[in-house]
C-alpha cells in the first residue's frame, strides 16, 4: 500500500470518528430534554379569550380546550290573524332569553289609517316588552287586532319557553308605550281617516 492510500485511509477513519461522536453527543443532548419534558409537571395553560362588545361571547381556553358562553339564541313567533273589515292584522315578533327584541307587522290592513299606524304600533311593542300599549287614535280597530295578534305570539313564544325549561317574556315597566308621547297614545290625521275612492272614513 503506497503512503498516500495509508494517509487517505487514515484521514477517512478520522472524519467517521469524529462524525459518530458528534452523533452520539447528539443522541444524548436530545435524550435530556425528551427526559425533561416527560417529567415535568402537567399543568393546563388558561388562556382568557375576553369577551365581545354584547357580552355573550368568550370564554377559557385550557390545553387547547375551549368553553365558550353559547351565545343568546333568537326566535321568531308569529301571532294569529285577526280580521279587520280593511283585511287582516298580524304580529310578529323575535324573543331573545325573554325579551321581546324585534317586532313586526307582516300583514297591515289595506287602509291608510292602519299604514299610518304601524310605525306607531311596532314602537310600543318594542318600548313595553309586551302587548300592553296604547294603540293609535283613529285606527282603534287595527290597534285591538294588532294587540291580540300581539298578545298570541307572546302566548307561543311563552308556551315554548315554558316547554323547554327557559325564560318566559317579561314587559318593560319602566319603559313609555306612548309611541312618541307619554300621557296620550298618537293620532291618525285626518287626512289618512278617508277613502278617496268612495269617501268612506277608516277612522273607528
Amino acid at each position: 500500500m503506497s503512503p498516500f492510500q495509508k494517509n487517505l485511509q487514515r484521514i477517512l477513519v478520522y472524519l467517521f470518528s469524529a462524525i459518530s461522536i458528534i452523533i452520539i453527543i447528539l443522541g444524548i443532548g436530545r435524550a435530556k430534554k425528551s427526559n425533561q419534558i416527560s417529567t415535568a409537571p402537567d399543568q393546563p395553560i388558561a388562556t382568557d379569550l375576553g369577551t365581545s362588545t354584547d357580552g355573550t361571547l368568550g370564554g377559557t381556553q385550557v390545553a387547547g380546550t375551549t368553553t365558550t358562553t353559547a351565545s343568546a339564541k333568537e326566535v321568531a313567533f308569529s301571532g294569529s290573524p285577526y280580521k279587520t273589515q280593511w283585511g287582516n292584522a298580524v304580529a310578529s315578533i323575535k324573543v331573545t332569553n325573554g325579551k321581546i327584541t324585534s317586532v313586526t307587522m307582516p300583514t297591515v290592513p289595506n287602509s291608510p289609517p292602519s299604514v299610518y299606524a304601524e310605525p306607531y304600533l311596532i314602537a310600543q311593542a318594542l318600548a313595553s316588552g309586551s302587548a300592553n300599549i296604547q294603540g293609535v287614535s283613529g285606527a282603534t280597530v287595527t290597534s285591538l287586532a294588532f294587540k291580540a295578534s300581539l298578545e298570541s305570539a307572546i302566548a307561543k313564544a311563552n308556551a315554548e319557553a315554558t316547554t323547554q325549561g327557559q325564560t318566559v317574556i317579561t314587559a318593560n315597566p319602566s319603559a313609555s308605550v306612548s309611541g312618541g308621547s307619554s300621557t296620550q297614545a298618537p293620532a291618525v290625521p285626518r287626512r289618512f281617516r278617508h277613502d278617496d275612492d268612495d269617501d268612506d272614513e277608516f277612522d273607528d
